[in-house]
């Protein structure tokens, strides 16, 4: 019953921006931690800082909802408050048409939209880099804000759950490559990478399932996932790319601009075809597929 809850607010009315957000307060966090510990205590190397930072949010986001169902008057309420905001189906879907619709006007609007949820430069793409950025963001946060978040759950509820949240969100605040965070992020990138190592491959493993379900190629898609995941220079993202760029006969990756700086990147897939703009609404529908695949072992836990 509770899941079932969790799914129709998901569905209907996304994330809960008016209430309190358990990721902005992280963020907010982070963001209070960096401004006092950053140039401070010149002493202390930049990597123990940021283990500081790491172990700080993440015990707090570990240890205050654990403490919270334990006192709480309502545990079903919060369980249902905490799982809502840990799955990021609706807003991902979003965020996916948005970009698409933006499309249809011209580049620039879509340039701004899809800038919101990649770290790549998004100044200089023309339709097709716009539409393989997408798509991208879609496979991947098909791990990062459904799967993994799911995984979590099952394996040691809301407060584990709320650990990966906040692991997630340090990863993309403070986990760039760039001059600034490549000691201060350690941490945080190196346990994003750990804590998705089994996820990523469910992911990988489902949008397969997915384009079985969906008539897409669900042969070749497995076929490239076991091909190219590993030439991604994330030990994760690559296995729900690929997978999606073999489903769809499209390849995803390439070179891409980041922080000002051209970085050569692998291409995942085989361009069988040039990638259109109806590739974002397909690899959407795979994403909702995978979600309800993900969510049925979940499902059976709460009925059983």
């Amino acid at each position: 019953m509770r899941m079932l809850i969790v799914l129709l607010l998901e569905l209907f009315l996304g994330d809960p921006r008016r209430f309190i957000h358990p990721v902005e307060v992280m963020g907010g966090l982070i963001v209070w931690i960096e401004n006092r510990l950053y140039e401070a205590f010149q002493w202390i190397p930049m990597r123990v800082k940021g283990l500081i930072l790491l172990s700080s949010v993440g015990g707090l986001s570990y240890w205050l909802p654990r403490l919270a169902l334990e006192v709480s008057f309502s545990e079903d309420l919060l369980w249902t408050y905490f799982t809502w905001t840990g799955l990021g189906i609706h807003s991902l879907y979003r965020h996916g048409s948005e970009v698409s619709e933006a499309l249809m006007k011209g580049p620039e609007e879509a340039r701004q939209k899809l800038a919101l949820f990649v770290s790549r430069d998004t100044l200089t793409l023309d339709d097709k880099g716009i539409q393989r950025g997408t798509v991208e963001s879609l496979a991947e946060n098909t791990n990062d804000g459904i799967i993994a978040p799911v995984f979590y759950l099952l394996v040691g509820g809301i407060p584990l759950m709320m650990l990966y949240k906040a692991v997630n969100t340090l990863d993309a605040m403070v986990g760039y490559k760039n001059e600034r965070y490549t000691q201060y992020g350690f941490f945080s990138a190196k346990m994003d990478d750990v804590m998705n190592l089994i996820p990523a491959r469910i992911t990988g493993l489902l949008l397969v399932a997915s384009a079985l379900l969906l008539g897409f190629d669900w042969r070749r898609a497995l076929k490239t996932m076991l091909r190219d995941a590993s030439l991604h220079e994330s030990p994760n993202a690559g296995y729900p790319e690929s997978a999606v760029a073999g489903a769809l006969g499209i390849a995803l990756g390439g070179p891409g601009a980041y922080h000002g700086r051209l970085k050569e990147k692998p291409w995942l897939g085989d361009s069988l075809r040039e990638i259109e703009i109806g590739d974002i609404k397909r690899t959407q529908s795979m994403m909702l597929v995978t979600a309800v695949l993900g969510l049925i072992p979940l499902i059976l836990v709460e009925v059983f």
